[in-house]
């Protein structure tokens, strides 16, 4: 993995993670990111040759963005 703190002009946002670190990241088997993709629900990936890659930003501004509509529709 490229640390990140090294390279000129990088940050966190930039790094791309695989469908396994996504999952990780949420905690839910591989096959639900996969199930995710195929459906077009959850965090944008794109691909790269033949793998699928998500940017961290992405992944997190999807995470913000549904605290953001559970509060709205818990009313808090």
């Amino acid at each position: 993995m490229i640390d990140l703190r090294t390279e000129p002009g990088k940050t966190a946002a930039d790094e791309l993670l695989t469908l396994e670190e996504v999952a990780e990241i949420f905690k839910v088997p591989s096959a639900t990111i996969r199930k995710w993709r195929a459906n077009r629900e959850g965090p944008p990936g794109f691909r790269v040759g033949k793998y699928v890659r998500f940017r961290r930003s992405q992944v997190d501004k999807y995470i913000a963005d549904m605290e953001a509509r559970q509060r709205e529709t818990d009313g808090l």
